[in-house]
């Protein structure tokens, strides 16, 4: 607390009382009397006095205290109004330095404030995510944050849209091209081995075509050497007997096998008017059913053909 000094006057000199008055004598109890109402009027003219002394000094010292403090409150007020303003420009100055921030990349921003769409998953995943962006779920405080988040959210579903469709065709471009390169070389190696194919089919037909030749010209030269038993008759290379036993066609087959050869398998027409030929009886031929009934085999093991 401030000491205050005060300069006070110094007491004046009490005024002399007045000269005594002589008055007639009177008795010993009138005189008493007077003299304590002097006293008495002396005592409350010193009180008077004194009160009036002590009452200008307070009301100098109260009045020297409110001017102190006027001044005071007023500089307190200037002071205010200084830290006022210079907190509202460093407010601003904040404003302006949030602003010029950078958010980090994929960020966008908006006021002061950097936003981010991440991906897909439930609200606790999304809170976790956030988190570990150092960031948090957004709060929307007013009607522009709202159109900002609808705009940049919609924003974000088209482009995720669009990116995946351009990654699917992508991708449908590429598994395309692997199997168009697939089926190049699958029908590079299937026209290989048709060329390879090819060549072995050649290779057999010139086999082939000398081996017929190779067997006709061994039919041709067995029909020039070969002869026929006795009672035999040759045709087409191939030696032919009526039998003149007589009995079933089991025994008939019999004969045949015992003189070397089997009952006839007729192949063509030539053959069968050669055979009718031999004898106007009917005769057994290398035909039954005996397995099915009515399916006809030649003993070949070969069906008939009714041409």
């Amino acid at each position: 607390m401030e000491n205050i000094y005060v300069s006070v006057e110094p007491f004046k000199p009490l005024p002399k009382p007045p000269a005594p008055v002589k008055i007639p004598e009177a008795s010993e109890n009138s005189k008493n009397s007077f003299y304590l109402g002097v006293i008495i009027f002396l005592v409350l003219l010193n009180v008077l006095q004194a009160g009036r002394i002590v009452f200008g000094i307070y009301a100098y010292q109260s009045g020297n205290l409110a001017a102190d403090l006027s001044a005071k409150l007023s500089s307190m007020t200037v002071e205010r109004d200084q830290l006022n303003a210079n907190l509202t420009d460093m407010a601003e100055e904040l404003t302006r330095l949030r602003q010029m921030q950078a958010c980090p990349a994929q960020w966008t921003t908006f006021g002061d404030s950097c936003y981010f769409v991440s991906g897909c998953g439930s609200w606790d995943e999304g809170r976790e995510d956030c988190k570990k962006k150092n960031a948090h779920l957004v709060v929307i405080n007013n009607a522009e944050e709202q159109a900002f988040v609808t705009n940049y959210t919609e924003k974000f579903i088209l482009d995720w849209f669009e990116r995946q469709r351009t990654h699917g065709l992508g991708s449908l471009t590429a598994d395309l091209s692997d199997i168009k390169d697939n089926l190049t070389d699958h029908l590079q190696a299937s026209n290989d081995q048709l060329i390879l194919m090819t060549k072995q089919r050649d290779l057999m037909k010139s086999n082939l075509t000398e081996t017929s030749e190779e067997l006709i010209r061994l039919q041709n030269l067995s029909k020039q050497k070969k002869t026929c038993p006795a009672g035999w008759r040759m045709s087409s290379s191939s030696c032919y007997l009526l039998s003149t036993n007589t009995g079933s066609w089991d025994k008939g087959r019999e004969d045949c096998r015992n003189r070397g050869g089997d009952l006839v398998v007729i192949d063509n027409a030539e053959e069968q008017r050669f055979i009718s030929t031999f004898t106007n009886k009917y005769t057994w031929i290398g035909l039954n059913d005996k397995e099915t009934e009515g399916s006809w085999k030649w003993v070949d093991g070969t069906s008939l053909t009714l041409t």
